[in-house]
């Protein structure tokens, strides 16, 4: 691992990627629960949703966020943001992000792609038979 992704890996951490990726998980089922959709619509989505928990984890993820902040950032910025998000007053920015999970959400399609062997692209077409 170069300087500069281990520098990426660290900011993860001080930004709690992990926890911000189960608890989009928690949002999306809870979405589909209150949902007007049929009961058994509503327990498909909810299927999927879990079985995409199973797959599409953080320790699957961190690997495309390093390389995604590794490629927009240099060494010395990857070291400014960390220095940030470490300090009290980035830890109170993570703590009151709101939902703005745009870049997750490409970056979990990436990680789709490239492990379009996995049966997270078959949960992928599933889901668009609902849409």
């Amino acid at each position: 691992m170069t300087n500069a992704e281990r520098m990426a890996s660290r900011l993860l951490d001080a930004v709690a990627f992990d926890q911000r990726i189960r608890g989009r998980y928690d949002r999306l089922i809870q979405r589909a629960s209150a949902d007007g959709s049929a009961p058994p619509v509503r327990q498909r989505i909810n299927e999927m949703l879990a079985l995409r928990e199973q797959v599409i984890t953080p320790e699957l993820l961190r690997p495309h966020m390093i390389a995604h902040y590794v490629s927009h950032f240099t060494l010395d910025e990857l070291s400014q943001l960390v220095t940030f998000y470490e300090s009290p007053v980035g830890q109170k920015y993570v703590t009151v992000w709101s939902g703005d999970d745009g870049v997750i959400g490409e970056v979990m399609k990436a990680a789709m792609a490239a492990h379009s062997d996995n049966p997270a692209s078959s949960i992928d077409q599933q889901r668009k038979t609902f849409e």
